[in-house]
């Protein structure tokens, strides 16, 4: 069963390990799963949690809204999707950084 998913879902599964990953170097225990992940990525519309640019599902990625770098947790709560133009802007920043810069609100 994990192989068929690995290889029916490249993209959500392997920013998920990802995550994981991240989140161990941050020393955070909560793990987000590929299921709430999914989850997030059918709330979203496929829409961008910042611009609500619609993007497309497959195309959005995982944006903790408190960084693991500044303590922030790493379960679906702390969790959205966004595009890479607005993930690689709002950084490692808090998300009050995103609604003060012009045009792209939560």
């Amino acid at each position: 069963y994990a192989k068929r998913y690995r290889i029916s879902h490249p993209r959500t599964f392997h920013q998920v390990k990802r995550n994981q990953a991240r989140s161990r170097y941050y020393g955070v225990i909560d793990n987000l799963t590929t299921e709430e992940w999914e989850a997030i990525l059918q709330r979203s519309g496929g829409r961008c949690h910042y611009c609500g640019q619609p993007i497309g599902i497959d195309r959005l990625d995982i944006d903790h809204i408190i960084p693991l770098s500044q303590g922030g947790s790493n379960s679906a709560d702390n969790i959205v999707a966004a595009c890479r133009r607005c993930n690689a802007r709002k950084n490692n920043r808090p998300i009050s950084y995103m609604t003060r810069y012009s045009g792209l609100a939560p």
